[in-house]
This record gives structure tokens, sequence and C-alpha cells, in this order.
């Protein structure tokens, strides 16, 4: 048994075989975690280590150090050689610094000198990563810390309405009002869900595109996006399938200032301004789909987003790409079900097979499969119209 701490530091991402393998490791080792921590041990670490190394991470990002770091070389540096980079009081940065050393968000090269980790190396190549600790620094973080004094004050009731939600309590607007009044937040949100996409399974890793394509009857659209932000999913599937594709047969909808966000495309790709609210204007198209759409909203806006998609969709041949999560009540995964608190902030909710089964017949659809890969927590349900 001594030897087990030399055994798990010896692990990296680079000990396994396929992703896969890592991915159970990573979930194997969260389990670990709950198993041999005390009581208080779990208390102090969701209690003063998370908290504290996300606001250190914030910091950290408004500072800009990380980029600031790899254009110096990205090579290990003392507290005095960080102090050159960035205008803070040394004591300040040096606290940061140590917290994010000892929550292993940068490595201890020797006594003083610190090195970056994947993820600290991450926060210096883009907005990707940075943008995921902004959104729970200034939305995600203070909104679900309003949500058990919210549900208390509704008699503990499941949150279904979104115009008077947990935003409303924590803002005084729906969380769609608050983000249009908070456009640089807004644009953080985008960023992330870019960033998800970029890092989770496409729509082509879950389900069998090919087949998609080979259905396709006449010229009209292949594959509408709905609600499809700034065209990450399209922009997937065209480099899978563009050499298959026409152009303008790609339709990527959204808001008009979504849309305006998305910039150059594909040539495979046209962007259309359309609110999901309103009746599908593109019609007879091989397959409309939506990526985490209907989790975002209770099942009432679901059923008047479902109908007014099916306006569009030819009977016995469009089909219904719904990328979303599928949670298994009896074996509740730690992504898909923290996500579903998550989506309380919109009064939206990730489903069970069952529960997506009832809201797609309610408003006339049947499924024909529910398409998963490996460990994702996302999947992708195949329907059409009865």
């Amino acid at each position: 048994m001594a030897d087990i701490p030399s055994q798990l530091r010896a692990i990296t991402r680079n000990s396994f075989t396929s992703n896969a393998d890592r991915e159970f490791a990573v979930a194997e080792a969260r389990a670990l975690l709950s198993r041999i921590e005390s009581p208080w041990e779990t208390a102090y670490r969701q209690s003063w280590i998370e908290p504290a190394r996300m606001a250190s991470l914030e910091i950290t990002n408004k500072l800009d150090i990380w980029k600031k770091w790899a254009a110096a070389g990205g090579s290990p540096k003392s507290i005095e050689e960080l102090s050159k980079l960035v205008t803070c009081d040394h004591t300040l940065l040096s606290r940061v610094i140590w917290q994010l050393a000892g929550a292993h968000m940068l490595e201890v090269v020797r006594p003083g000198v610190f090195g970056l980790t994947p993820f600290t190396a991450a926060l210096a190549e883009g907005p990707q990563i940075p943008s995921t600790v902004s959104l729970y620094i200034d939305m995600q973080g203070p909104a679900l810390r309003s949500l058990p004094s919210f549900v208390q004050s509704t008699g503990f009731q499941n949150p279904t309405d979104h115009v008077n939600g947990l935003f409303r309590y924590w803002t005084g607007k729906t969380v769609w009002d608050w983000l249009k009044a908070n456009p640089e937040t807004e644009k953080v949100v985008g960023t992330v869900m870019q960033t998800y996409a970029m890092n989770r399974p496409s729509l082509s890793d879950i389900y069998p595109t090919g087949e998609l394509i080979n259905s396709i009857q006449d010229d009209t659209a292949v594959l509408v996006d709905c609600g499809g932000s700034i065209g990450h999913d399209l922009t997937s599937f065209a480099k899978v399938h563009g050499k298959d594709l026409k152009p303008g047969s790609l339709i990527l909808q959204d808001q008009p200032v979504v849309i305006e966000e998305a910039g150059d495309l594909d040539p495979t790709i046209k962007k259309m301004d359309h609110d999901f609210f309103t009746p599908q204007p593109i019609k007879g198209a091989t397959a409309y789909y939506m990526h985490f759409v209907l989790h975002d909203w209770p099942d009432s806006d679901c059923k008047r987003i479902l109908e007014n998609l099916k306006l569009g969709m030819r009977k016995g041949y469009s089909k219904l790409l719904l990328h979303e999560v599928v949670l298994d009540p009896n074996d509740p995964k730690e992504i898909g079900n923290s996500a579903d608190i998550v989506m309380m902030m919109a009064s939206g909710m990730e489903r069970t097979a069952a529960q997506w089964t009832a809201l797609l017949e309610s408003t006339g659809f049947k499924i024909n499969r529910i398409y998963n890969k490996e460990l994702a927590a996302e999947s992708v349900i195949e329907a059409e119209l009865v």
C-alpha cells in the first residue's frame, strides 16, 4: 500500500491506449476521490479549495499572465520572474500563484519555481478555456448560489417557467433578457458553447451522417441547424461531408445578433435569421438539427418550438436530429446530471429517454433510435413525424 501514491503520480494522459480508456480512468479517479476523502475533506474541497481556485484563475486571466508567460517562452518561472510580466502587487501575485500550485494548476518544478500544466498552458492559447472560468464567475456561480433559496421560495417546485424562474429571482430579468443587457457575457456564452462543441463528440462522431447524405432525394436543404449559434456544428459537418454537398445546402439559423457574429463560413453553409418560436421557413429538408436547444427550455416551450419546426418537415422523409443529453436514472453520471442542475438557470432540464419520448410523442413525433458514443454525456435522438 505504501507505493500507491508513487504509482498514481506516474499516471498521465499518455498512459492510455485510447481516449475511451482515458475517459474511463477520469471517471474512476473522481469516484476514487469520493471514496477515500473524509466528509470533512470533501466539505473543505467544495467550500474552500474549488471556489478559491476559480477566483484565482479569473484574477490571472484578468492579468493576462498566461499569454504573457507563453510569449516569454513558457518555461518555468519564479514569482519574481512572473512579477515582471504583469502589473500586480507582489504579495497578491504570490498568494494567487501559490494557490494554483497547491491546487495542481501549476507544477512545482523545484522550490519556488513553477511550470505550466496542460490546463494553464491552454489558458494562453485563446479565449476558449478562459471563457469557461469567466462564465462561472460572472453568471453560473452567482445564479446557482441563488438556486436553493429560489426553489425554497416556490415551495420546492421543479422550475418550469422561464419567465419567472431563477434568473428573474436573481437579476429581475429572464436569462435571455439578462444576456442581451450583458453583451460581453453573451459573447462568453457563445465562446463556451463553441469550446464545448470542439471538445465533445460531433454529430458525425455519434450519428451515421453518411447514411443521411445517401438519403438526399432532391435539391432541398440537407441539414438545417436550428438555433445553431455561430456555426460550429455545421462547420464540423462540412469538414466531413463538404465534397458531397452543394453550396448553401447547410442552413444555419439563429437570432440576427448571433448570425452576425458567425462571420465567414464554409460555402456549403447559408446563414439565415430565424426565431425557432416561429414557423420553420425551410421546407422539406433532409434533416432538421438542434444541438443543446431544447434542454434550455421547459416542456411547454419545447412543444412550441417543435410545433413550429414540424411545419417545415416532409412526412416520411425529413428527420429530426436532437443532439442532447439523455439521462439514465439508473446510472447517474457527473457531467449529465450536473448539467441538469445548471439548466435550472433557464428553467430548462436534461431529460431521460422516457421524458424525451413523452415530449416528442406529445408533438406528433416518434423516436426511431437514440445513438450514443462511449462515455459521452451526449446522444443523438433521431425522430420523424408520425
